[in-house]
């Protein structure tokens, strides 16, 4: 920021600190006020806890790769839920537990003890 003086400069931060603080007051002030009057007022009241939902009914445009290879932009749903499950489909495969991969051995630099647990420690652990 280019300013006339160091005063002016001392000034406008000062301000600028302020307006954080300001702005929590009257919002608090709000909130308070909402409270206050909510058994009266309820309308008042659901009117604000709205404003303060905020969520989205829709997925916006969506850029997908079509059969042909081209990019494409859709705002149909179909046709983006089926992108979607195209792009899901390629990332994530189906295992039937049947393969294990084969994991190279490697040597441990330091062995393990024989690991005895006791049941009646447990318990009393637990306990």
């Amino acid at each position: 920021m280019e300013t006339q003086s160091a005063q002016a400069q001392k000034e406008y931060k000062i301000i600028r600190n302020r307006v954080p603080a300001e702005s929590r007051k009257i919002i608090k002030k709000e909130q308070t006020n909402i409270a206050r009057c909510c058994k009266d007022n309820p309308k008042k009241f659901w009117k604000y806890v709205n404003s303060k939902t905020n969520y989205r009914t829709s997925i916006g445009e969506l850029s997908y790769v079509n059969d042909d290879g081209d990019i494409k932009t859709t705002t149909d749903d179909q046709i983006k839920a089926d992108a979607l499950v195209k792009f899901f489909s390629s990332v994530f495969i189906n295992d039937d537990g049947n393969q294990v991969d084969n994991l190279e051995l490697r040597n441990c630099k330091y062995a393990m003890d024989l690991l005895s647990f006791d049941d009646d420690v447990i318990l009393k652990k637990t306990n």
